[in-house]
């Protein structure tokens, strides 16, 4: 069962949000009835800007970019299944908002003279809690200084900028990639972009410690009990009109 073989900030999140959803997705592994638009936008956003770091990283020019319109476009035609588009939105207008939020994100002073590009999308894999199995993650840019210090960025696509609540509802995610490292005096942040024509970028430090990690360890504990009972409870919302699985659930409020 795909769902017994590793765990991940993103399937945590999904049962948290909706267990049905998550026993359709990994349990059952039932095909999802289309891809949502905000997936593939923020999917090749992350392509994009995890590129230029790669160039960077590379040696390469900066300019040897590609046409992020046009790349954000190809992503929303090879999608499968189909994508379902919002009722005000449309694929043009949706790759020139793509491709302004990817140009956002890179022209944001991110490494400075402090930091250089140590790895994009860098795979960290380890034990949270006894009883799971485990954790696996991506670092979308992990950074290092001169004096060997590591730092772990996690790019994100918002509605909006992000409060201290939001912060704190996100920041599971990367005390637990800080975890998995093992490194210490690891510096974490998200950086965030709106969906916007003038997208703003927020750079936001994540502060982990000891009770943070203990209180991490203890969601994920309640969680891997649901998923090894077969507790997988429906949770209708708002979200159901955002879920691929919203036709076969009798539970959907979409």
């Amino acid at each position: 069962m795909g769902a017994c073989e590793y765990l991940s900030w993103s399937r945590v999140q999904l049962y948290l949000r909706c267990p049905r959803a998550f026993r359709f997705r990994y349990v059952e592994e039932a095909p999802s009835a289309f891809t949502s638009s905000a997936l593939v936008l923020g999917s090749a956003v992350h392509d994009l800007v995890g590129a230029f770091y790669g160039r960077l990283m590379a040696g390469e020019s900066e300019e040897e970019t590609p046409d992020a319109s046009a790349f954000i476009g190809a992503c929303f035609d090879e999608a499968d299944p189909a994508v379902k588009l919002g009722a005000k939105e449309d694929r043009g207008g949706l790759c020139e908002l793509g491709a302004a939020m990817a140009t956002a994100l890179t022209d944001h002073d991110l490494l400075g003279d402090t930091w250089s590009v140590a790895g994009v999308e860098e795979r960290v894999e380890g034990p949270l809690i006894d009883e799971a199995p485990p954790f696996v993650g991506y670092i979308d840019l992990l950074m290092v200084d001169d004096t060997g210090q590591l730092g772990v960025v996690d790019f994100k696509t918002t509605k909006s900028r992000w409060s201290n609540a939001t912060l704190r509802e996100n920041s599971g995610q990367l005390v637990l990639y800080d975890a998995l490292l093992g490194a210490s005096n690891t510096h974490c942040s998200f950086l965030t972009v709106t969906k916007a024509k003038a997208p703003k970028v927020q750079q936001l430090t994540v502060e982990g410690n000891e009770q943070t990690r203990e209180q991490l360890g203890e969601q994920v504990r309640h969680v891997w009990r649901g998923i090894e009972s077969g507790t997988f409870p429906a949770h209708p919302g708002w979200g159901c009109g955002y879920c691929g699985y919203q036709d076969r659930c009798p539970h959907s409020s979409a």
